[in-house]
């Protein structure tokens, strides 16, 4: 089992509810996405669900973990939503969730966020529209599913091109090439 699941697991024995988990999850790759450090982005993190005080190891084990999955750009990290077992409406839900929680971390980046080129705001647009919410049939046929499926997939990518710009610009220097969804000039 890799470190990222050992944390991970640790976080979600801790923190039971899925959409606050997802919420947390959420928050904490924002501020990760924003360049703020893994202990910053857990501290802050946990301050963002109320009761998350005793787990906060937890999360900061896990943010950790995450801060060198993103680092390493290898988008081996998964977003933390109900299995894929659970009904497709409270997985769309919590990935609303998730979605939203991000974009609130992400926005902490501050004036640094005014430097963003135009295809990573337009992915910051779209992400807002998926946290705008969709409906969902009860039953959730397989358009459903594949649909659900490819936005979990996009929001990921979307995550790892984020942080990858962020961090350039944090380090001064702007190289698309290195950021998987952006396009080339």
């Amino acid at each position: 089992m890799s470190d990222y699941d050992l944390a991970w697991q640790r976080f979600l024995s801790w923190l039971k509810d899925p959409i606050a988990a997802a919420t947390v999850h959420g928050f904490m790759f924002g501020v990760l996405a924003s360049g703020y450090s893994a202990e910053a982005a857990a501290k802050l993190a946990a301050a963002e669900e109320p009761g998350t005080g005793n787990g906060e190891e937890s999360i900061i084990a896990l943010a950790r973990v995450s801060a060198e999955e993103l680092s390493a750009g290898q988008l081996t990290f998964q977003l933390c939503l109900p299995e894929d077992t659970a009904e497709l409406v409270s997985r769309v839900q919590a990935l609303i969730a998730w979605v939203r929680a991000f974009l609130s971390g992400f926005g902490s980046g501050g004036e640094k966020l005014r430097r963003l080129d135009a295809p990573e705001r337009e992915m910051l647009h779209d992400l807002a529209t998926i946290a705008a919410g969709a409906s969902v049939d009860e039953d959730g046929n397989e358009q459903d599913e594949q649909a659900y499926s490819n936005v979990v997939e996009y929001v990921r990518l979307a995550v790892q091109n984020l942080y990858q710009t962020m961090d350039h610009l944090q380090r001064g220097r702007m190289d698309h090439q290195d950021c998987p969804m952006a396009e080339k000039r």
